[in-house]
């Protein structure tokens, strides 16, 4: 897989994640399935973090990430985004720690 098609899986993953939070905050869903978000998160971001270790000869091990400055335009609209879902998924996540207190 390449990293873009990673950026693209992780942008979409952070915004399902945070609706799916966001409706076991208001009741729609059970509260206690907010771990599903838990699950896809972390259990994608361990998959895309420790397969190239495991499989260091793999084709995704050898496609190297390129540093922010040389991005293109488009590239830097989804980081920012990627980064902004990131952070709304941390606040409805810790919303749905909280809210049962």
């Amino acid at each position: 897989m390449k990293i873009r098609t990673k950026r693209i899986l992780m942008l979409l993953l952070l915004f399902a994640s945070v609706i799916w939070d966001c409706l076991c905050v208001l009741n729609v869903l059970p509260l206690g399935l907010f771990t599903v978000s838990v699950v896809a998160v972390g259990g994608y971001s361990f998959m895309v973090i420790f397969v190239p270790l495991f499989f260091p000869n793999s084709a995704q091990a050898r496609e190297n990430s390129t540093y922010i400055h040389d991005l293109t335009k488009r590239e830097r609209q989804m980081s920012g985004a990627t980064i902004g879902l990131a952070f709304a998924w941390i606040v409805t996540l810790i919303a749905c720690i909280v809210y049962p207190l």
